[in-house]
């Protein structure tokens, strides 16, 4: 369940992404173990943007939390003969690329896991596709973002796909709008950088 505390933590993260000349958007990645008597917080994992740290416009922080997760979770990965080297980050794609058929026993390991993605801005249609892909293989993800993101947002972009398909996710629009106020600032001060 939604935690202000947690989303204040994001916005400290945006606050680093800022100082370090990033687009700032920060993330917290929890996660939680299911069970007849209650959640249990297992993983929990930051980040920020590193688009230009990592030199790979990918490099959203979401991405980045998730990317941590499955690797936290490579036993339960390893299973099911998917081989996780996080060293040099093409085996996440391979992950979410490699079709259903490979991730049979991580679905059956990870269908009790509960997600809670905090997030500073809503997001973007490429970070909804991870997460709708992951969605398949955990119990339920929550994404808590901070203000929607108008031009490139997911839910604002694939609106009427997401309404009607996937009842694994729950987004909440939490309307902080310190979010806008630090992006105005970063896009005020970095003239030549590319909206992303």
């Amino acid at each position: 369940m939604y935690e202000q505390e947690t989303f204040e933590k994001t916005l400290e993260l945006a606050q680093k992404a800022y100082d370090n000349d990033e687009l700032p958007v920060g993330a917290i990645l929890k996660v939680f173990e299911h069970s007849s008597n209650n959640n249990k917080l297992i993983f929990e994992y930051c980040a920020h943007n590193q688009t230009n740290k990592n030199k790979d416009p990918l490099s959203h922080c979401e991405k980045i939390c998730i990317e941590k997760y499955i690797e936290s979770r490579e036993e339960y990965i390893n299973k099911s003969n998917i081989i996780v080297d996080m060293d040099t980050g093409k085996e996440y794609e391979k992950l979410i690329n490699n079709g259903d058929n490979n991730l049979t026993n991580t679905e059956n390991n990870l269908k009790n896991d509960i997600l809670e993605i905090y997030i500073t801005l809503e997001p973007c249609v490429m970070c909804y596709g991870i997460i709708e892909r992951l969605s398949k293989y955990v119990k339920h993800i929550y994404v808590y973002y901070g203000v929607k993101n108008e031009i490139f947002g997911a839910t604002t972009v694939l609106k009427d796909i997401i309404s009607n398909t996937n009842d694994k996710i729950t987004f909440k629009d939490i309307n902080d709008y310190r979010t806008v106020e630090i992006i105005k600032k970063f896009y005020s001060e970095n003239r030549n950088e590319r909206v992303n």
